[in-house]
C-alpha cells in the first residue's frame, strides 16, 4: 500500500484559498463575540497545521504502517480541544450539513453534489458564523492553516495569510514595534541613548567653556581698558595740577 499524494493545486484553487483565508483573517481581526470564540480554534488549528507539515515524515509512516498515534501526541490533543470549541460554537449558532440547493451546485454535471452547512436560526451573526465554518473546513481540508500565521507582536495578534513563510507580521509598523522592543534591541537603544547624551554633555560643557573663556577674556579686556583709562585720568590731572602751581 502507497500513499496516495495529494494532487497539485491549481491556480483557480490556489486564489479561492487565498481568499478565502483573506476573508477569514479579515472577519477575525474585526472583533466581536463570534470572533472571539473562533480565534482559539484557528490559533490551534495554525499549530497544529504546522507540526503536521514539520512532521509529515513520521505521520505519513504511521498512515502507511496503521500505527496508532501515541497518547500524548498533540494532534490527539487538538482533535479533542478542537470538537469542544465546535460543540461551542455550534451550541450558540445552530446550524447543519445540508445540500447547498441547485443553485449553489450550479455546472456540476457530473454527478457530484454539494452540501454546505445552513443556518438553523436566521440573524445576521448566524450566517456571518456559517460562512466562517464553512471557510474554516474548506481551508483546513486543503492545508492552508499551514500558511496561516498569527502576527508575532505579542500585543497585536490579528491573523493573516502569510504568502512567504517567513512573514512573522501583519504590518510594518508591527514589526518596527516589535523589533524595537526586542532586549538585544532595548540595550543596544539604551546604549546609543547613553553614548547620545554624553555626547550632548560634551558639547553643551564646551559651549559653556567656550562662552566662559570668551567671558573672561572680555573681562580682562575691559578691566586693561578701564585701568588705561584710570591711569589717563590720574596723568591729566597731575598734568593740571602743576599747570596751577605754575601759575
Amino acid at each position: 500500500m502507497r500513499d496516495s499524494p495529494r494532487p497539485p493545486i491549481t491556480i483557480t484553487q490556489a486564489k479561492d484559498i487565498r481568499r478565502e483565508a483573506k476573508f477569514l483573517a479579515e472577519w477575525l481581526n474585526s472583533g466581536g463575540t463570534p470572533q472571539d470564540m473562533f480565534r482559539p480554534l484557528v490559533k490551534m488549528t495554525v499549530n497544529i497545521a504546522t507540526h503536521l507539515r514539520k512532521n509529515q515524515r513520521y505521520y505519513r509512516k504511521c498512515v502507511l504502517t496503521i500505527r496508532p498515534l501515541k497518547p500524548t501526541d498533540p494532534y490527539l490533543a487538538y482533535e479533542a480541544d478542537a470538537e469542544r470549541i465546535l460543540r461551542r460554537i455550534r451550541k450558540r449558532y445552530p446550524s447543519e450539513k445540508g445540500s447547498a440547493g441547485f443553485g449553489e451546485s450550479r455546472g456540476r454535471i457530473d454527478g457530484s453534489l454539494l452540501f454546505a452547512e445552513r443556518q438553523i436560526r436566521h440573524g445576521r451573526a448566524h450566517a456571518e458564523v456559517v460562512d466562517m465554518l464553512e471557510s474554516f473546513y474548506f481551508l483546513a481540508e486543503r492545508g492552508a492553516f499551514a500558511d496561516f500565521a498569527i502576527c508575532a507582536l505579542p500585543t497585536c495578534e490579528k491573523c493573516l495569510f502569510a504568502l512567504r513563510r517567513n512573514r512573522r507580521y501583519c504590518s510594518d509598523a508591527c514589526q518596527r514595534t516589535h523589533y524595537d522592543q526586542a532586549p538585544e534591541r532595548t540595550k543596544e537603544n539604551a546604549a546609543r541613548q547613553k553614548k547620545h547624551y554624553h555626547a550632548i554633555q560634551e558639547r553643551h560643557f564646551e559651549k559653556l567653556v567656550r562662552i566662559t573663556r570668551d567671558a573672561r577674556v572680555r573681562s580682562e579686556a575691559e578691566q586693561k581698558r578701564q585701568h588705561h583709562l584710570n591711569e589717563k585720568r590720574k596723568a591729566q590731572g597731575d598734568l593740571d595740577r602743576l599747570r596751577e602751581k605754575r601759575r
